[in-house]
């Protein structure tokens, strides 16, 4: 079994449109949308670890998952981590929680804000290094909205495209997304409830 932790829904549409075009027999996995972003995760996971020695030793993340989600009944059927075979993490990096840490804390300037944040990111990644055992972090830079940052598909500049601060703030990179993109409302690339049973295997 692979547990595929989400931050959202849009991260969740991605995943199960990947799922349904290149690893439909794959029926035991498991798609878990977080609704939170990385830096809560990672805020609870310090707290959990309190009082231990290693990180290893004091997290068991698939409780964490259970408790924030009571109602969950997939992820509730498994019963020990042991059960999951590997784990992935996909997150955003995510501006706005600096925009957000700075105005709760004016003392703290922005650019203080955002290289807390980079510390942050740069344990998490060192922490979820390995999809056996504590999972493997993916960050989505900015967000997961840049996986549609091309015009069109193969876009041979994909690679080359970049984006300042500035932009990202007030959902600054999602306009611009939309702008560039060829894909409207991500239609053709995204199989949603409406569009899933109109496709077809050749």
């Amino acid at each position: 079994m692979i547990l595929f932790i989400l931050e959202g829904q849009s991260e969740e549409r991605i995943a199960k449109t990947i799922q349904k075009l290149y690893f439909e027999e794959r029926k035991g996995d498991i798609i878990y949308s977080y609704r939170n972003n990385i830096y809560q995760l990672y805020d609870r996971l310090v707290a959990e670890r309190e009082g231990f020695e290693s990180f290893e030793g004091a997290v068991d993340i698939l409780r964490i998952l259970k408790e924030k989600n009571p109602a969950d009944k997939t992820l509730h059927a498994i019963e020990d981590v042991s059960d999951i075979e590997e784990t992935y993490l996909f997150f955003d990096y995510d501006f706005q929680h600096a925009i957000k840490q700075h105005e709760k804390n004016p003392s703290k300037t922005l650019d203080e804000c955002i290289i807390e944040n980079n510390r942050k990111i740069r344990e998490m990644l060192d922490f979820f290094n390995e999809e056996t055992e504590m999972g493997r972090l993916f960050v989505n830079y900015p967000m997961v909205e840049s996986l549609f940052y091309t015009k069109t598909l193969p876009d041979d500049n994909y690679k080359s495209y970049n984006v300042d601060f500035a932009t990202c703030q007030n959902n600054g990179f999602k306009r611009l997304v939309n702008k560039i993109s060829a894909y409207k409302n991500r239609a053709p690339i995204i199989i949603t409830k409406h569009s899933k049973n109109k496709r077809r295997r050749s």
